[in-house]
């Protein structure tokens, strides 16, 4: 599971292009590490300086016409420009 991947309690972060970051909610808490290219994702979307990512993400697409998480699309994983 997710929880899993991030270590912890998920926090879903919509972030740009039905692209989803999931995280450790309790990730700064911790003193979970900085994420850079989870950051570089978040500043994209919503600005620098407007948050701090840490700890291991997950990216994922949107959802799909039944409320369930999809997998990224090729053009998605282009477009993020990892």
């Amino acid at each position: 599971p997710l929880s899993d991947a991030v270590g912890g309690l998920i926090e879903c972060v919509p972030s740009s292009d039905k692209v989803t970051i999931w995280c450790n909610e309790e990730g700064k808490m911790i003193g979970l590490e900085h994420n850079p290219l989870a950051q570089h994702l978040w500043d994209r979307a919503f600005g620098t300086g407007t948050d701090y990512i840490v700890g291991t993400v997950v990216l994922t697409g949107g959802a799909d016409d039944e409320g369930e998480t999809v997998g990224l699309t090729a053009e998605q994983v282009a477009s993020l420009g990892l």
